[in-house]
């Protein structure tokens, strides 16, 4: 999944409409506030209001499991700490990370 937001006809009709960069950058900023996508706060600036993917949410009660996956130094990679809800998604998330066959 990726993690931009896909244009819609509506914001594409008004960027095409814009003369300035700072145009885009506002009439962007003022489609996603109003998609309810971002909140803006005078003085404070903009923050992006989370809304994580339904499959990355934990049902209510279900306990996240944790796995630390050590990288060789040599690697440029130190640690990363996977998390899913079963043992079997834990399984499939190392599997893509790693290279290893789907099973």
């Amino acid at each position: 999944m990726s993690d931009y937001l896909p244009s819609d006809a509506e914001l594409d009709r008004k960027i095409a409409a814009c003369t300035s960069t700072e145009q885009i950058k506002e009439v962007t900023k003022a489609h996603l506030e109003a998609a309810g996508v971002i909140r803006r706060e005078p003085g404070v600036g903009v923050h992006n209001i989370y809304r994580p993917a339904p499959e990355a949410v934990a049902q209510l009660g279900e306990p996240m499991l944790e796995r630390e996956l050590k990288f060789e130094p040599s690697t440029g990679r130190r640690t990363l700490i996977l998390r899913a809800t079963t043992k079997e998604r834990l399984d499939e998330l190392e599997a893509a990370i790693l290279g290893y066959p789907s099973k």
